[in-house]
């Protein structure tokens, strides 16, 4: 799997201003349709990978993992894998 570093920046708000529900897309449009396969084509490709844990501002490694599954689906069916940090592990 491959490791890839995620940028570590301050907890931002993405929104401003009251909630608005985003416009319905028909997808019987083709540019509709080719941007949702683009969109999907993308997040396909980037599954698998790890990330290391951020904690108190700083990156930090851990070989422990802890695999999340599904409650609707036990036991065989995985739907993601998290690293696992202890206290031991965060940086003081």
């Amino acid at each position: 799997m491959a490791t890839l570093e995620a940028p570590v920046r301050p907890r931002t708000s993405l929104h401003s201003g009251p909630f608005v529900t985003e416009p319905f897309y028909d997808f019987r449009s083709e540019e509709n349709a080719r941007r949702i396969r683009a969109a999907i084509s993308k997040v396909r490709s980037q599954l698998g990978r790890e990330y290391d844990l951020i904690i108190g501002g700083k990156r930090v490694k851990t070989a422990e993992k802890i695999k999340s599954l599904n409650p609707a689906k036990p036991p065989r069916s995985s739907v993601s894998t998290r690293k696992r940090a202890a206290i031991t592990s965060s940086p003081r």
